[in-house]
């Protein structure tokens, strides 16, 4: 059985994040401002940490081993039918990138982050299958 509380506190926290992004509205135009660049960078890596967590609750409540490495994750939730291999191509993506925010985050160029602001959206996608998932789950 899942830990529903959990799931929905980390959706609902992913959802905050989301608004958060949003209302810092990043554009090309000012990417180059340090304040908005840093806060989004630490909104996203945040909006992956939470991802990387709803993820970590189906394959351990599936009893599904555990993945050497984040993109792993995704890679065996295509596997046992929970997304499809589309997005765990774009979660594994995801993932490369969360690295970047992680181990090189002054590395992390604006041309960088406006694709991975355009891509973090893949994660909506991923909320959505999880929450269908779980619902067959608990029928």
């Amino acid at each position: 059985m899942y830990n529903i509380e959990r799931v929905n506190q980390t959706i609902m926290d992913i959802e905050k994040y989301f608004e958060e992004l949003r209302k810092m509205n990043i554009t090309k135009d000012n990417v180059d401002n340090s304040e908005k660049f840093f806060a989004s960078s630490m909104v996203i890596f945040s909006i992956l940490n939470e991802t990387i967590d709803l993820a970590t609750e189906i394959i351990i409540k599936n009893h599904w081993g555990m993945p050497a490495d984040y993109k792993n994750y995704f890679q065996l939730l295509v596997k046992e039918g929970v997304i499809s291999k589309e997005l765990g191509e774009e979660m594994q993506k995801l993932m490369g990138d969360r690295n970047i925010f992680a181990h090189q985050y002054f590395d992390a160029g604006r041309k960088e982050m406006l694709h991975i602001l355009k891509r973090v959206y893949f994660v909506k996608d991923f909320i959505e299958k999880i929450k269908k998932f779980i619902a067959r789950e608990n029928e």
